[in-house]
């Protein structure tokens, strides 16, 4: 039986609210084998749970899908509409709680699902709701008017000025010279303002009808239970070639290079640049300390400051050009172990087949005398001689 491996969904989710519940919501997928192929007119069966509160939540509505793929492995479903397992669609209090939608799939057309993946239904990182504008509601009584404050009393009109005596008039085609203007009359003072008069008191408020909730989302990618958005414009996918190299990573939000609405990511290079490197900085401890996503390339310029005869790993990575792209790097031990998950783990960019000894350095110095490594066996990170000798599989941020 082919193995699912992910699923490229396009979900967009339309909910009125006219004091009651939605009826249903659309959703769109493309399915694939373990091997990325696209699954083409061939029967399947999904399920789709939702989940109240957490992603683990109590599944207060369940229904399932028999379908049948497209030419491009496309499905098209209403969720609302399928066959009940649980629960009552229109009866979901959208409004007092988060939810979940969880999927799950059989390839196979049957019953035998495999979950895919949880997603929230909310505003970020999917998409914006709509602000509600509900019906307005009966208006509350008027209140009562306060009393009209009492009007000052008119000031002194002041008394006019003189006017300026007239000029001489001038031979002609000369004008006189203009007389002076008389000085202006004082201001009559001004009368005392009168005091306002009290607020009347705000009417009740009426009762209102909540009106349109609109969901909408970009491309989804799940893969093992974990998502990314992507631009529908950008349709890139894990494991794809990209500038250079083979995607392994994209980046989430709290992600360093991470910014909304773009498409960034990590890409290691389609093949190993060692198999016998040494880590280098032997005795020394270069400070190349960092662990998280976003801390090779700084680990990689650090440990070039130390004073080293051979060639270390570092050097490998950073004198690299590959379609024209230079900027390579070591990958820290998260970076390396993503590239181990996301990768290795479904057979994707050529690594070494599982030995004893096929053990990948990181850019994670692990004191004066030892560095990071990653077993490719069996996923194991612990640290190593420096002076052992390694693979190295370079990688770059885009």
């Amino acid at each position: 039986m082919k193995k699912l491996l992910s699923i490229l969904s396009i979900m967009t989710l339309s909910v009125m609210l006219f004091a009651q519940a939605p009826q249903s919501f659309s959703y769109q997928t493309v399915i694939r084998d373990a091997s990325w192929n696209v699954l083409n007119t061939q029967s399947v069966g999904i399920k789709i749970s939702i989940l109240e509160d957490v992603s683990n939540g109590t599944v207060v509505y369940e229904e399932f899908h028999s379908a049948t793929t497209s030419q491009i492995g496309l499905v098209n479903l209403s969720v609302g509409d399928g066959t009940v397992m649980t629960g009552v669609f229109n009866t979901i209090d959208w409004g007092d709680h988060s939810y979940f939608i969880e999927v799950a799939v059989d390839v196979t057309g049957g019953t035998n699902y495999t979950v895919m993946g949880t997603t929230q239904l909310r505003s970020v990182p999917y998409a914006l709701y709509a602000e509600t504008s509900g019906t307005p509601g009966t208006p509350g009584p008027q209140g009562i008017a306060g009393v009209d404050g009492i009007d000052g009393s008119q000031g002194i009109q002041g008394t006019t000025g003189l006017a300026g005596a007239v000029g001489a008039t001038g031979a002609d085609g000369n004008d006189g010279a203009q007389g002076i203007q008389g000085t202006t009359g004082l201001a009559g003072a001004v009368g005392t303002p009168g005091i306002d008069g009290t607020n009347g008191l705000d009417g009740a408020d009426g009762v209102g009808i909540a009106q349109t909730l609109t969901i909408s989302v970009d491309t989804l990618f799940i893969s093992s239970g974990n998502y990314i958005i992507l631009p529908s414009s950008t349709q890139k996918f894990l494991g794809d070639l990209y500038q250079g190299g083979i995607i392994f990573y994209v980046f989430q939000p709290g992600d360093p290079g991470f910014v909304l609405g773009q498409f960034h990511g990590l890409i290691a290079a389609t093949s190993d640049q060692s198999t016998n490197c040494v880590w280098g900085c032997n005795q020394y401890s270069s400070g190349a300390n960092g662990t998280a996503i976003g801390t090779g390339a700084q680990n990689t310029i650090t440990i070039l400051t130390c004073p080293s005869s051979s060639v270390i790993a570092a050097d490998v990575c950073v004198n690299l050009t590959i379609a024209g792209y230079s900027d390579w790097f070591l990958p820290s031990k998260d970076e390396l172990n993503l590239m181990y998950v996301n990768l290795h783990q479904n057979g994707l960019g050529g690594f070494a087949s599982p030995t004893s000894n096929d053990f990948y350095w990181s850019s994670t110095e692990d004191g004066t005398y030892g560095a990071e490594v990653q077993d490719f066996s069996g996923g194991t990170q612990f640290g190593q001689h420096k002076s052992n000798v390694n693979y190295v599989r370079a990688v770059r941020a885009f």
